[in-house]
């Protein structure tokens, strides 16, 4: 089981990510958390792919961990791919890392800057 951190910048809202729901490996939804109001995304049904659960907000960025239960690499693999692939489509920045219980490290398998993204863009470019 490999035990993975996903950090969103949501400091601007979660809206744009309802549309890319559908591409996380396992179910997962939208909602409020009734003790602070904002808007988190919560596991909706149990998988065998993974789970996932809210850890928190700090600053704007909400993270969550996400425990990958096969032990195949490709299935690891996977599991980001498709979550990143969501985050990318909806713009949000985000970083996926994998944590090590046994010492205070951790590997950064993606990191993603939305506002780069788009200054890089081809579109982008042509408006400025």
């Amino acid at each position: 089981m490999s035990d993975l951190v996903l950090h969103i910048d949501a400091s601007n809202g979660l809206d744009n990510l309802r549309l890319s729901l559908s591409s996380f490996p396992f179910p997962i939804e939208m909602q409020t958390d009734s003790s602070t109001g904002e808007c988190i995304l919560v596991q909706s049904a149990v998988s065998d792919v993974a789970g996932f659960a809210h850890y928190g907000t700090q600053n704007g960025t909400q993270s969550y961990g996400v425990f990958v239960i096969s032990t195949a690499q490709s299935d690891e693999d996977e599991v980001v791919s498709r979550i990143s692939a969501a985050m990318r489509s909806a713009h949000l920045s985000h970083r996926i890392v994998r944590t090590y219980e046994s010492i205070e490290d951790e590997d950064i398998l993606v990191e993603y800057c939305a506002d780069e993204d788009l200054s890089t863009s081809p579109q982008a470019a042509g408006d400025a």
